[in-house]
């Protein structure tokens, strides 16, 4: 009988990514461009807030993958699961946006999809998880085979380079493959050596104080950062490094992992379009452009009185119309894939040839 996870962490990848859409919302519309120091009002404190959860998301996501993948084993249909979809909805809007007359259809544009590892990797989320994802057997061998102090002593090197420097040195210290693989590994950690802090109780207190200091990071800056030059508003969470964007993930990792939350197929079937989300609304500069410029003319209600309302609703309706059409991919196109592909026994055989593994027998061949 399948196992079926409980509804808790996909309740959290849910929101999650409705927060990512949040943080695109502002980022990427011209919004930012709009803000005056000079005059702050409601609505740009607002926006901050809306918008600053974007790299604390990507943490969630990667601390989750580290909780699960430290104990299990990366095979070709997990890394094909996140794979296929890339280059699904790549290829699919490119024809869209080329038939349209959106955009000019280009042969380049062809071949960095083709390529996408090379032209992504490092750069973007998507084309960063890829590489991570090839790298997790290897460093699930380094997790298992470290000591505890081992263990920790690493993290600490790893936060001290890519958080401490970063933070409060100034030093661009972000290398995006080196800190999925940090984030990894810290969630590897706490699946294999549970935090003192690790319960409910716990997760809430810290899930509130990160928060707190996220809003009161960008408040300072707004009214006295401005005032001596410092106008980096996002400057505790504008990359997922970040001391606020790391200590805040953990918290709600946390908090969440401790909420006794049963299986619940809606919540799991939801959120089993989160990634599918994220390629869809963040495909390329032309969707970008589409969403926040041409379609819901962000910028444009920016002195609103009804801007969160705004703001919350579009987000709500890219997320669900997202949802519907990733899930109507999974059901037309990767399953009956999947299907076909499990009668092969590929998967049988990729894994032997890779690991000398034979999955049928658990032993080594």
């Amino acid at each position: 009988m399948e196992h079926k996870r409980e509804s808790n962490l996909e309740l959290l990848r849910i929101l999650m990514i409705l927060s990512i859409i949040g943080h695109h919302f502002v980022v990427n519309s011209g919004l930012p461009q709009l803000f005056s120091f000079d005059n702050i009002t409601f609505n740009m404190v607002f926006l901050q807030v809306f918008g600053m959860w974007g790299k604390t998301a990507i943490n969630v996501f990667t601390l989750i993958t580290g909780y699960f993948m430290v104990k299990s084993d990366l095979t070709l249909k997990k890394f094909l699961k996140l794979y296929l979809p890339i280059k699904f909805w790549s290829f699919l809007f490119t024809f869209i946006f080329a038939i349209t007359g959106y955009t000019i259809f280009s042969f380049k544009d062809i071949w960095k999809i083709i390529f996408s590892m090379i032209y992504e990797a490092d750069v973007y989320y998507a084309g960063t998880l890829i590489v991570m994802m090839l790298l997790i057997p290897f460093m699930n061998v380094l997790a298992r085979a470290l000591s505890k102090r081992q263990y920790q002593l690493m993290l600490a090197v790893l936060l001290i380079y890519f958080t401490f420097l970063s933070t409060f040195m100034m030093r661009d210290t972000f290398d995006f493959t080196g800190w999925l693989c940090t984030v990894y590994l810290i969630g590897g950690y706490i699946r294999l050596y549970p935090l003192k802090v690790d319960n409910l109780k716990c997760g809430v207190l810290c899930t509130t104080i990160s928060t707190a200091l996220m809003v009161l990071s960008i408040i300072t800056v707004d009214f006295v950062g401005a005032k001596l030059g410092f106008t980096s508003a996002y400057h505790m969470v504008n990359d997922s490094n970040k001391l606020l964007a790391v200590t805040t993930s953990i918290s709600i990792f946390i908090l969440f992992k401790n909420i006794r939350l049963k299986y619940n197929y809606i919540i799991n079937t939801v959120a089993s379009a989160t990634f599918g989300v994220l390629l869809i609304h963040a495909n390329s500069n032309s969707m970008r452009k589409l969403l926040w410029q041409d379609l819901f003319h962000n910028a444009d209600h920016y002195t609103d009185s009804m801007l969160p309302l705004y703001s919350s609703m579009v987000v709500i309706v890219v997320y669900v119309v997202c949802v519907v059409l990733d899930l109507l991919r999974i059901r037309f196109v990767e399953t009956p894939f999947f299907n076909w592909l499990d009668k092969t026994e590929i998967y049988d055989k990729v894994t032997q040839r890779l690991t000398g593994k034979d999955p049928k027998i658990g032993g080594v061949s």
